[in-house]
This record gives C-alpha cells, sequence and structure tokens, in this order.
C-alpha cells in the first residue's frame, strides 16, 4: 500500500498545480479592451494631456497641451479642450496655434480650430512677429500649412491687415489674403 501512494502522490500534486494556474491564469486576466458600445461617446479622456511629435532624428516637431483631450472611436478623433500646438519644424520661426477647442482627424494630420484661434509666428532674422486671428482654421502639421475661410485680422511689425480667408504657408513664411482686403501701415516714429 505504502509503494502505490508514494507513485501516486507527486501526480496528484502535478494535477493540483496544473489546476492552481490554470484558476490563476483565468483571475489574472485584465479585461480585454475591444470596440465600446457607445461609438460617438470618448473611450478615452485625459486632463492636462501634452503630447510629443518627433522626427526619424529625434528633433521634436510639435508639442500640444490641452486641459482636457477626449477620443471618439467614431472616426478615430480627438477633441481637445483650450489645445496650444506648438510645431516646431527645424530650420523654421516656431509656429503656435492657440484656441477654445480643436479636433484632430487623420491620426493628427489634420487640425479644425472650429472656434476663434489665434495663430503666430516667432520672428524670424528678417521678419517681425505675425499675429492671425481667425476661427474655422484647419491647420495641415505635417505641410506647416493654416488656412480658413472667415474673416481675418492679422498684424506682422508695422502692418495691419484684415480680409476674408487666408492660406499661410508657415515654410514660406507667407499669408495670402483671399478677399476683401484691407492694409493699415503706421510708420514707427523716426530716430533722434
Amino acid at each position: 500500500m505504502g509503494g502505490l501512494s508514494t507513485k501516486l502522490l507527486p501526480m496528484v500534486l502535478l494535477a493540483t498545480l496544473g489546476a492552481l494556474v490554470l484558476i490563476l491564469n483565468e483571475v489574472a486576466q485584465v479585461p480585454g479592451v475591444g470596440r465600446p458600445d457607445r461609438p460617438n461617446e470618448p473611450d478615452l479622456i485625459a486632463q492636462n494631456a501634452t503630447a510629443y511629435r518627433f522626427d526619424v532624428n529625434g528633433k521634436r516637431l510639435s508639442r500640444v497641451y490641452a486641459d482636457r483631450l477626449r477620443h471618439y472611436p467614431a472616426g478615430d478623433t480627438n477633441w481637445l479642450d483650450q489645445p496650444r500646438i506648438h510645431y516646431t519644424k527645424p530650420d523654421t520661426p516656431e509656429v503656435t496655434v492657440v484656441g477654445k477647442r480643436a479636433r484632430t482627424e487623420q491620426n493628427g494630420t489634420l487640425v479644425w480650430f472650429p472656434d476663434d484661434a489665434k495663430l503666430t509666428r516667432a520672428p524670424s532674422a528678417d521678419k517681425p512677429q505675425l499675429d492671425v486671428v481667425s476661427s474655422d482654421v484647419w491647420v495641415k502639421p505635417n505641410e506647416n500649412f493654416v488656412w480658413s475661410k472667415t474673416p481675418v485680422n492679422g498684424k506682422m511689425g508695422a502692418y495691419t491687415v484684415s480680409g476674408v480667408g487666408f492660406n499661410a504657408d508657415m515654410d514660406k513664411e507667407t499669408l495670402e489674403l483671399l478677399s476683401k482686403v484691407s492694409t493699415t501701415y503706421v510708420p514707427p516714429p523716426p530716430r533722434r
């Protein structure tokens, strides 16, 4: 009798150990992240969100700050509250776009500011700072291109401009007003 229990004891212990491993494996499973039942509700919400994008050499191309970020699985879009987006493409002046809210689409390659937004291009070696205020502003960060078809006001050095619609090519440092253009130049006071 002692010989049979000696032979069965390791098998019973091995079977018990296998059963415990299976039970622990089931208990330790992290619930799967599948498609939410409500695709029009956010599946991710982040407060005080910050994101960076880098080029293949590790140089920072942009940084995005938002008081709140919400990701929606329907259309794979993000809504940003109080966004501040800084584009820092090498060898070009930094471009900042600030607004009340923004939506990113197409994996961040297209950004829409539906409300008033302010675009600022930092001064360069030969050009003063450029400030542009408009609404319904679209940004293509990879192409460094910004546009709108709504009324716009801008200021660059001694020049103040207004119009309806604009195209801004940040690589070429150009601002094209599309219609109803008005420009005011206030020369600086004479040097004494």
